[in-house]
């Protein structure tokens, strides 16, 4: 069973095959038609040692159903590169991003 974000492992997607130029507004289109949990506080890309983006973002999103609506963007593009979408939870998210 799936907590909200509040208490448990949240409603999170992973995004990979993100265009290093990519900012949080990109992300907020490619994933309009999902509500993102605190807008773009919600949206934390993953950075490599360098400093750089590594071309993937966690998504925390506002409810199952939101996640349902992530998951069929899968493979759909942005600019001329395809993102992958995957179902993840808080904890990995947070295990990545510390």
């Amino acid at each position: 069973m799936m907590l909200g974000p509040e208490g448990g492992e949240g409603f999170v997607v992973k995004l990979r095959g993100l265009p290093w130029s990519c900012s949080v507004e990109d992300v907020q289109n490619f994933l309009s038609d999902c509500t993102i949990h605190d807008g773009a506080a919600g949206v934390h890309f993953i950075y490599t040692r360098e400093g750089r983006q590594s071309g993937e973002a966690f998504v925390e999103l506002g409810s199952e159903d939101d996640v349902k609506m992530a998951l069929k963007k899968d493979r759909e593009s942005m600019g001329h590169r395809y993102i992958e979408v995957f179902k993840s939870h808080r904890t990995e998210m947070d295990w990545v991003l510390k």
